[in-house]
């Protein structure tokens, strides 16, 4: 989900339950209020702007579960890895289990540790602690001892996050060491080459089974999604695969829209995008997506904004297809664990 107004956010929030809510400063207190108020609040990490960094103990104290600069690419990675559990290619997460001792300023607990990267951890059986306070994590089994300043950033009933602080050159690559032997027994899945992406991120061999697409293909796959939604048409034998997908994810606004005539609504514009760009994908795997796709994919993701005051779940399903959009240009950057939940960003 992609919203671009606080009153899209809260629709997100509602509707859709988000785990983790990426937000620019502009709307951080809108949704950080609105987030607390929720029976299960999502982890929120504000993206602060060039002088934002002055509003950090404000923002944490609204609830904020991590920090980053916007235009901090690798952080907000980083900081999308810690609080979600999903693996980048520059950020790691391995499982690991081990029971380590971890200090806290009045107190000690034995922990157990769930999974680990070389920028931080989660632990489960570490009871109250708090976002930003500083802990030591303490590795007894291992020879020699290997001890680890941290601070936890993310809170949820079952897990909490830590991140390491500041470690020195010999510490670190010890901590690297025990991430590369576990990333050795649990190796990331490989990505396959010469084959093409589905609009979930999946691989296919749909190039090599479908052909060449022109426009009036388009036309006749929009012919295929519009029989199949208004008149429930079950064969899928002869669709390519990436068709059948993106019917899977059409939104309720979109399906709703194939009952109109005209065609009119910017949903209707929108699978027309789709279409378009899961055809060029297929069809053009290897300088898939040209800087031109990529300035259209936004544009008009920003045009889908005249919806104030419209229902919720319309709003809702509005940050859906901005995300579907971005997801068929970029495909998905990384790997998710087994319980890996759902990125959104605000």
């Amino acid at each position: 989900m992609w919203a671009l107004t606080a009153e899209e956010a809260s629709a997100c929030l509602k509707q859709g339950q988000p785990e983790l809510v990426l937000v620019r400063e502009a709307m951080a207190a809108e949704v950080l209020s609105y987030a607390r108020s929720l029976e299960y609040p999502p982890s929120v990490m504000v993206l602060l702007e060039p002088d934002g960094w002055a509003n950090r103990q404000g923002y944490l104290k609204l609830g904020a579960s991590a920090l980053a600069q916007s235009s901090g690419r690798e952080r907000i990675l980083e900081g999308v890895s810690e609080l979600t559990g999903r693996t980048f290619p520059d950020h790691i997460r391995v499982p690991f289990t081990e029971f380590v001792d971890v200090h806290c300023a009045d107190a000690s607990h034995l922990a157990e540790t769930v999974d680990m990267s070389s920028t931080g951890m989660g632990l489960r059986y570490l009871p109250n602690a708090e976002i930003g306070v500083a802990v030591r994590v303490q590795f007894e089994s291992l020879d020699p001892p290997l001890s680890l300043p941290a601070m936890v950033i993310r809170r949820s009933p079952e897990v909490v996050g830590l991140r390491f602080l500041e470690l020195g050159s010999d510490v670190q690559a010890r901590l690297n060491h025990l991430v590369d032997v576990q990333t050795a027994r649990f190796p990331p899945p490989e990505m396959p080459e010469g084959l093409t992406v589905d609009l979930a991120g999946t691989f296919t061999m749909e190039l090599f089974e479908c052909g060449t697409f022109d426009l009036d293909g388009d036309r006749k796959f929009k012919t295929l999604l519009s029989n199949a939604v208004l008149e429930g048409q079950e064969a899928r034998d002869e669709w390519p695969r990436w068709l059948v997908n993106l019917e899977s994810k059409l939104t309720a606004l979109e399906r709703r829209d194939f009952a109109k005539d005209p065609l009119t609504h910017p949903a209707s514009a929108a699978v027309d995008l789709r279409i378009m760009l899961a055809r060029t994908r297929a069809e053009e795997p290897y300088t898939f997506p040209t800087p031109q796709i990529v300035q259209q994919v936004l544009d008009f993701s920003r045009l889908l904004e005249d919806f104030e005051g419209a229902p919720d779940a319309d709003l809702a399903d509005i940050t859906r297809l901005r995300g579907q959009l971005l997801r068929a240009v970029y495909g998905d950057l990384s790997k998710k664990g087994p319980k890996g939940p759902q990125a959104h960003a605000a």
